[in-house]
């Protein structure tokens, strides 16, 4: 309905989408509205449309470009114009924003990891150990991609990152409505925790400084991946959990590298709190 705001009466598009009810029946869906200040009523098959909860879908098959086939896109779209009259919407919506936000999301991702070679502090070596951590969840089974490469990860001198972003990236495998392999992916990201304590511990290149700066990045980190969390819809979960690896990388001497990436994660806040408002303007 959105998308035909902008090429309608804006009195009419009000007088429709408040008045919009759906009754669902034993047969299918009885949809009435009112328009022109007369009521409106048409009936729906149960085949028409696919409704499913979220979590009971087989999604772990599923890539981040790839959208379920069903008939409901097509059937609104004809239900609608038939109800405004117009022939042709405005092209936006979900799928544009969803666009905006997946090109957003790598643009930062780059972004941070060109911004972590200019300062220096990592090595270009371990630039190309971290970048998998933020690309692996694009493809198929791509949350199990990236807790078995936390165990890379956690035998160099990023495993203060794994060490406080793996236990993370576990709690969010165990809330991700994915069911499929969902145990094996929460179980490896946690135990990566093991090896990357043991290096942080024994390796002579590491050294752990914890301070106080350790708990004002917690809780920073905590405010930014749960208001990314709250204002958008995260397809890849590393980009939650990654705030928290930016903690471990402050706790083992890579501070300026944690607080660039602190700073890609509050543009990334920015953009998906003020995003919706600017689709908003341009309907």
């Amino acid at each position: 309905m959105a998308a035909f705001q902008s090429v309608i009466d804006k009195a009419a598009f009000e007088e429709v989408t408040r008045s919009l009810r759906v009754e669902q029946t034993e047969a299918g869906y009885n949809v009435k509205w009112e328009k022109d200040n007369k009521s409106h009523e048409e009936f729906f098959d149960k085949s028409d449309f696919c409704f499913f909860r979220r979590g009971d879908t087989d999604s772990e098959s599923h890539s981040i470009g790839d959208s379920l086939t069903t008939t409901n896109d097509a059937n609104s779209l004809a239900f609608a114009r038939e109800v405004f009259g117009v022939d042709k919407p405005k092209e936006t919506g979900a799928s544009d924003r969803d666009k905006l936000y997946t090109r957003a999301g790598f643009v930062l991702d780059v972004a941070f990891l060109v911004g972590t070679l200019l300062i220096g502090e990592l090595s270009h070596l371990q630039v190309a150990v971290l970048a998998p951590l933020f690309f692996l969840e694009y493809f198929r089974k791509g949350g199990l991609l990236v807790s078995i490469y936390l165990w890379v990860a956690a035998f160099t001198n990023l495993c203060g990152g794994v060490l406080i972003g793996a236990p993370v990236y576990a709690v969010l495998q165990y809330f991700d409505p994915r069911k499929e392999l969902r145990v094996i992916r929460l179980a490896v990201s946690m135990v990566a925790v093991a090896p990357s304590l043991w290096f942080a511990l024994y390796s002579k290149n590491v050294s752990i400084l914890f301070g106080s700066q350790f708990w004002l990045l917690i809780i920073l980190a905590l405010f930014l991946s749960a208001s990314n969390s709250f204002h958008g819809t995260h397809r890849r979960l590393f980009p939650l959990a990654f705030p928290f690896f930016c903690v471990g990388l402050a706790l083992t001497g890579f501070d300026k590298t944690a607080w660039a990436g602190f700073i890609c994660q509050g543009m990334r806040f920015v953009f998906v709190a003020y995003a919706p408002r600017l689709f908003a303007r341009r309907r």
